[in-house]
């Protein structure tokens, strides 16, 4: 079978599954007899031995995408809550500690909203989370809208969906008027904020106007009643005017559903920018500490992102939350004799590899 660059599969390894997934792209897998056979062509495939295995591992009702040469990515995982539809690599901030690089930023994207539609076609209707992510998913300009429209239609009414954003379109009130009409009633939107003014936000995201017009596109998306949460990357950059951060966000933005203060991913742009960006967690949590007392005071939630419970006041840990993507956690070798283990979300592997920081055993 000759299958083009994106084709998108749907995987089963039951005969239930090949009949529920009828009509559709359907790759059946059976891992013990080694046959691989597309649906509805029903022609086998032999893939090479390292593929093979990959696709012995994951799940039925996973969604993958076949590329030319054989290869694969996998686009959706049944049994995950972490699942993302990434609409463009593309930003037009440039934030000095973004985990994606600046060339990976800098690439034109090839994503279409017909493509988009078709991964989301393939998706289960009763998925429970899915993120809309970037990049920034507002790039793709008026072309998003039919794509945040198949998301509405698609899913279910249980499904929740987090848009993650810088905000900045919003500002654009024709733009933002034709998005809110097409977007799923369960949505959040999370919008980074990293300073007080444009003075302290812009020389972080490296965009003149991002802070102005963020704070518009907040204000636009709470006045309208859509559910909010501020995610406040601490860094170097902004360690010393966290209160002040605090306090602009509860004289601004009553209403937000939380801020969520998260500790530097370390792989590309934050990796680049090591010097000028890392500090260690422990230094992460002291300088917050007033601004969640701060926003905690002026009746707006806080939770901890990326912080290891070790590197955090005891009084604090339940503002922490499990938030690393699986596949990038990692503990240290002493963390096996640590009592709260289990309910820590560990560390990132990227920042593990890099600052060869250590972790203390609880």
């Amino acid at each position: 079978m000759e299958y083009g660059r994106g084709l998108i599969v749907s995987i089963a390894k039951s005969e239930k599954a090949l009949s529920e997934l009828s009509g559709k792209n359907t790759l059946f897998v059976d891992s013990a007899q080694k046959i691989y056979r597309f649906f509805p062509a029903n022609e086998q495939i032999t893939p090479e031995p390292s593929a093979a295995a990959l696709l012995d591992e994951i799940a039925e009702y996973d969604v993958v995408e076949f590329y030319a040469d054989s290869n694969f990515k996998v686009l959706f995982r049944d049994d995950s809550n972490d699942n993302a539809l990434v609409v463009t690599n593309q930003c037009n901030s440039s934030c000095i500690m973004c985990p994606c690089s600046e060339g990976s930023r800098r690439r034109p994207s090839q994503e279409t909203a017909e493509h988009l539609c078709q991964i989301v076609e393939y998706m289960p209707t009763d998925t429970r989370y899915l993120t809309i992510t970037g990049g920034e998913p507002t790039l793709l300009g008026r072309d998003l809208f039919p794509v945040m429209k198949k998301l509405r239609e698609h899913f279910e009414d249980f499904t929740e969906f987090q848009f993650l954003t810088n905000g900045r379109a919003f500002s654009n009130p024709d733009y933002f008027q034709q998005f809110l009409a097409v977007i799923p009633n369960k949505i959040n939107f999370g919008i980074p904020l990293y300073g007080y003014s444009a003075e302290t936000h812009d020389p972080i995201t490296q965009a003149r106007g991002s802070f102005v017009q963020a704070v518009s596109g907040i204000r636009a998306l709470l006045q309208h009643g859509c559910r909010v949460e501020l995610r406040i990357v601490i860094s170097k950059l902004n360690r010393d005017y966290m209160d002040g951060l605090a306090r602009f966000i509860v004289s601004n933005f009553q209403g937000v559903s939380h801020i969520a203060i998260m500790a530097t991913e370390m792989c590309g742009a934050a990796a680049a920018n090591r010097g000028d960006v890392w500090i260690d967690y422990q230094e992460a949590f002291q300088a917050s500490k007033n601004a969640i007392k701060l926003l905690l005071s002026g009746g707006i939630d806080v939770m901890l992102f990326n912080f290891p419970l070790c590197k955090v006041e005891r009084g604090y840990w339940a503002l922490c939350q499990k938030s690393i993507s699986d596949y990038k956690i990692r503990y240290y070798d002493t963390c096996r004799s640590c009592k709260v283990r289990d309910l820590c979300g560990g560390v990132f592997r990227s920042t593990l590899r890099l600052t060869g920081m250590k972790l203390d055993p609880i």
